[in-house]
C-alpha cells in the first residue's frame, strides 16, 4: 500500500504515513516507511536497508536503515496541499542507526521529542489532526 497524505482543514498540518518502496535503487534501500508523530504532527521516514537473502546480519558493505525527519511539522494552505510531491522540502538525517530490530513505537519524536508518538498507520474518518484536534481529510 503506498503512503497516504492527510490535511488538517483548520490549521492545515499536512503529513502522510505508510509504506513505499522503489523499483531500482543502487543506495542499498528497498524501500521505507513513513511514521507521524502523534503528539506533534512531525513526518519522520525509515528508509529500509538491503538485507541478504534469509538473514537480517548486514554485510560488512551494506547500509544500516536511515531514519530522517523533517525540521518540524509541515503546515500547507489548502489550495496547494494535492501538490504534496513538491512540498515535503528539505529531510535532515538523524542518527543513522538500525531500526528494523525495533518498533517504531520505540523511537522519538526529533520535534517534541515524544517517545512512543511515532504511527506509520491513520485512519479517516476516525481520526483527529495532532495538533488541534479536527477531523483530517485523507488527500489520494
Amino acid at each position: 500500500m503506498p503512503p497516504y497524505h492527510y490535511h488538517c482543514p483548520k490549521c492545515w498540518l499536512l503529513y502522510c504515513v505508510g509504506g513505499f518502496h522503489y523499483h531500482w535503487s543502487n543506495e542499498g534501500y528497498w524501500g521505507g516507511t513513513y511514521l507521524v508523530c502523534r503528539g506533534c504532527g512531525t513526518v519522520h521516514s525509515v528508509h529500509h536497508a538491503v538485507r541478504p537473502r534469509g538473514g537480517e546480519q548486514l554485510l560488512p558493505d551494506q547500509k544500516p536503515d536511515e531514519f530522517t525527519t523533517q525540521q518540524q511539522p509541515l503546515f500547507v494552505n489548502p489550495e496547494v496541499a494535492n501538490e504534496r510531491g513538491k512540498l515535503y522540502g528539505e529531510w535532515i538525517k538523524c542518527e543513522v542507526r538500525t531500526v528494523e530490530a525495533l518498533s517504531f513505537s520505540e523511537l522519538n519524536c526529533t520535534h517534541c521529542s515524544k517517545v512512543g508518538t511515532l504511527s506509520d498507520t491513520w485512519s479517516v474518518p476516525d481520526e483527529t489532526c495532532p495538533r488541534c484536534g479536527t477531523l483530517v481529510t485523507g488527500l489520494h
